[in-house]
């Protein structure tokens, strides 16, 4: 053991991961209070209030905003849609995957899957995700074991979690500090395992909301034990404690088989731990439409209600009257005495809207490309809501290859392990049935059939498509091109590529019963041809003359000489 799970030692693990946080704070404070300013946590402390007020007072126009909302709407249609399925189950062995028993089970997993993903919260919480994500460039949830919907998904927003990651950069801790009240904590952790303080708060009815920071630790556990079931052995502890109150003693202490928290990054430098991403580079963009905004709206004001230059007479009676159908009093005008009176600051002079106009517009465009509208406005435009891969590598196959990393990533660490821990819970739950005898030993893979996944598969497909056409064209003149071809691992990895349902392929052995009985069928009708060709090469031999008889019957005793001697 290197070191023991104390409340000392994993107050220094906290201390470790927010200090290795804390650079980034500032940057995400200003994302916030740009972008997204309902997202966010980086104060924290009992009592708090004011959390209803508006915290948008730095936004003037929202185009950096809806970007950002409209960008995690189309990841969420594009990658984990709630109507449509975006995953399929797969074995390792590729060549299991075409047997029925097999097949008939991973159907079955996969209907149990997506039905409890329909009845949870979790697509709820995907999109938070991918909110987050695209804002902050760093996101986090958890999915947890629940006895009414198998699952329970919780989100998480910046600022309130640190995070750690292993030599391979896989996240492998977490850490989270969060207000609870003293009610709250007894239905959590139980009275007995409260601090005396807190127990004294909650005997109080008066002091029952009275609020406390509790502090949440995941990570690797030094003391894993694969031999025994328990929580303390488990390859990750689970440990709750009260902020400041180091009397090494857990709030409470469990432990998890797997990693419960799935963070995606959107992209990750060497060495770090948290992403950057379209709200980073964005940032500059939305804060310079700020200014810009805020110079137009100055200048439209300027035009509506100028400022004006006055003559004394005017100032003395009480300056200009500016409301409607108000009336300035002045002295009478002489000829040419244009100085007097009132006139317009900006008679000579008028502020250019219009340049101020396109700046704007200009500015807004680029922070939508930032944020991928023109990609995600394949998807969510348009009267036609039924968006193929086709059409969307077509329309926007410069945006798919620019997006496409950002695919994968998301693939690898936010939608695996959300159906990896999922799969596992209800697996736990006896929710599946009963694996075939094939799959015994046999790990699973996912591949993902999602309008994005698609589309970045698409790109193959072409190949694919071209490869064929240029061997069809070739075979024309060398027939013999054709055995390099095999055609049933193109007819697979093409449909596989396309998402198409695997059932609507026969598998191995039904294609090679097919065959059999084609093949059969062939050469019955061969031998068919051949016994009809012998018997009118008889028939015409027959009636063929030969001298006296006919050739047939001379052919006949020839052969017949030809045995005796």
């Amino acid at each position: 053991m290197m070191w023991e799970p104390t409340v000392v030692n994993i107050e220094k693990r906290r201390q470790s991961l927010e200090s290795a946080r804390n650079s980034w704070i500032g940057e995400w404070r200003e994302i916030r209070d740009n972008l997204m300013p309902d997202l966010g946590v980086f104060t924290l402390s009992p009592q708090q209030q004011g959390r209803g007020e508006r915290t948008d007072s730095n936004i003037l126009d929202s185009t950096g905003t809806m970007a950002a909302h409209y960008l995690a709407a189309g990841l969420m249609a594009g990658l984990s849609p709630a109507n449509r399925p975006w995953f399929k189950l797969l074995p390792r062995d590729p060549d299991l995957a075409t047997h029925a028993p097999v097949r008939r089970y991973l159907d079955d997993a996969e209907a149990a899957m997506y039905q409890v993903f329909g009845h949870s919260n979790f697509y709820n919480c995907a999109h938070h995700v991918y909110l987050e994500l695209g804002t902050f460039n760093t996101a986090a949830q958890s999915i947890l074991s629940d006895p009414m919907d198998a699952i329970i998904t919780k989100t998480y927003t910046i600022g309130e979690y640190a995070l750690g990651q292993n030599q391979a950069g896989r996240v492998n801790e977490w850490c989270r500090a969060y207000i609870m009240t003293a009610d709250q904590m007894v239905d959590a952790f139980g009275m007995d395992e409260l601090p005396p303080s807190v127990q004294a708060d909650v005997r109080d009815s008066a002091r029952g909301q009275n609020q406390h920071i509790v502090v949440h630790y995941v990570g690797p556990n030094p003391g894993t034990d694969p031999e025994k079931m328990d929580a303390a052995s488990m390859p990750y502890v689970s440990l709750f404690y009260l902020d400041g109150k180091h009397e090494n003693k857990f709030l409470r202490r469990g432990g998890f088989r797997q990693f419960p928290f799935q963070t995606p990054r959107w992209f990750v430098k060497p060495n770090d731990v948290w992403g950057v991403g379209p709200g980073r580079w964005a940032l500059p963009d939305v804060k310079m439409l700020q200014r810009q905004t805020e110079d137009m709206l100055v200048g439209a004001a300027k035009l509506v209600d100028p400022p004006t230059i006055a003559t004394t007479d005017i100032l003395a009676n009480g300056g200009v009257n500016s409301v409607p159908g108000g009336v300035t009093v002045v002295n009478q005008m002489a000829p040419g005495s244009a100085g007097q009176g009132a006139r317009s600051l900006y008679d000579n002079y008028r502020p250019d809207l219009s340049a101020l106009s396109s700046l704007v517009i200009n500015t807004q465009n680029m922070i939508r490309e930032r944020f991928f509208a023109n990609l995600f406005a394949s998807i969510l435009m348009g009267s036609d809501t039924q968006k193929t891969a086709r059409e969307i590598i077509e329309r926007s196959n410069e945006k798919m290859t620019l997006i496409g990393p950002v695919v994968d990533r998301l693939q690898s660490e936010y939608l695996k392990p959300t159906v990896e821990r999922t799969f596992s819970i209800i697996q736990e739950m006896g929710m599946l049935p009963d694996a075939p005898e094939e799959l015994e030993g046999q790990e699973l893979t996912i591949s993902y059939k999602s309008i994005l996944a698609q589309a970045q598969q698409m790109v193959g497909l072409t190949q694919m498509e071209q490869g064929f056409l240029f061997l069809g064209n070739l075979a024309k003149v060398k027939p013999e091109v054709l055995d390099k071809l095999d055609g049933d691992k193109l007819a697979d990895s093409y449909w596989g590529a396309l998402g198409a349902p695997s059932d609507c392929l026969h598998d191995e052995n039904e294609v090679l019963e097919i065959r059999t009985e084609r093949a059969k069928k062939e050469q019955l009708q061969e031998a068919a041809a051949y016994a009809q060709q012998g018997a009118q090469t008889a028939q015409t031999l027959g009636q063929t003359p030969a001298g006296g008889n006919n050739a047939l019957s001379a052919l006949m005793g020839a052969m017949g000489q030809v045995a005796g001697r």
